[in-house]
C-alpha cells in the first residue's frame, strides 16, 4: 500500500479499500472518533507510533500489538496489519 510516512492508519486503510470493518460495524462505527473500538487491529511490527492513553483504556487486557486504527499513527514505511482480529 502507498501512504505517507506520517498518516492515520484508519484513513490509510479505508483509502486503500481494505476491509477494516465487518458488515455490521460498517454501519455502527464511530467514524474514527475512538469511541467504539470497532476498528481494532493487530500490528506486527514497529512502523507505528506508541499506543496512547485512550487506546490503553479501550484495549485494556489486550496485548500491546492491539491498536485502534483511528488512533494509530503510521510512523514507518513498512507495516503489517491484521484486520478484524479475533
Amino acid at each position: 500500500m502507498g501512504w505517507s510516512p506520517v498518516a492515520n492508519l484508519r484513513r490509510a486503510l479505508l483509502d486503500n479499500k481494505c476491509d477494516l470493518y465487518t458488515f455490521m460495524t460498517t454501519m455502527t462505527n464511530c467514524n474514527g472518533g475512538g469511541q467504539c473500538g470497532t476498528c481494532a487491529v493487530v500490528v506486527e511490527n514497529d512502523a507505528f507510533g506508541p499506543r496512547n492513553d485512550w487506546e490503553d483504556g479501550k484495549l485494556k487486557g489486550k496485548p500491546g500489538s492491539a491498536r485502534l486504527a483511528c488512533q494509530t499513527v503510521i510512523a514507518g514505511n513498512s507495516a503489517t496489519v491484521v484486520l478484524q482480529p479475533q
